[in-house]
C-alpha cells in the first residue's frame, strides 16, 4: 500500500482540476502493473480543494498567517481524500475551500 500525501497545484478551475485528476485515476488503473511475477492493477483516489483567486488575493491582502492557510488547505485536502477511501476508494472527491 503506497500513501502520496498531497500534490499542490494552482489550476485554473475546478473543473479543470477535476477533469484533469479523474482522467489520471482511470489511467493508472488501467494499466497493468507486474509485481513479484503477477500483473496487476492499482487503484488511486484524490482528495481536491478548490480555492477561488479572489480568496487567494483577500488572504494576501488581509495579511492571513500563510503557513496557518496551508495547513488549513493541506487539512482539508486530506479529509476529502479520506472521504474517497470511505466511500468506496479511487475516485476524486473536492469541495469548495473554507477558512476555519
Amino acid at each position: 500500500k503506497w500513501r502520496i500525501i498531497e500534490i499542490g497545484n494552482i489550476v485554473s478551475s475546478l473543473f479543470n482540476s477535476f477533469y484533469t485528476l479523474d482522467k489520471l485515476r482511470k489511467n493508472i488503473g488501467a494499466t497493468d502493473i507486474k509485481f513479484k511475477g503477477q500483473c496487476t492493477r492499482i487503484t488511486v483516489s484524490f482528495g481536491l480543494v478548490f480555492v477561488p483567486y479572489y480568496l487567494i488575493r483577500r488572504f494576501k491582502k488581509e495579511h492571513i498567517n500563510r503557513d496557518y492557510l496551508l495547513d488549513q488547505m493541506v487539512s482539508e485536502v486530506e479529509e476529502e481524500l479520506y472521504k474517497a477511501k470511505e466511500n468506496g476508494r479511487n475516485q476524486v472527491m473536492y469541495k469548495n475551500f473554507s477558512l476555519k
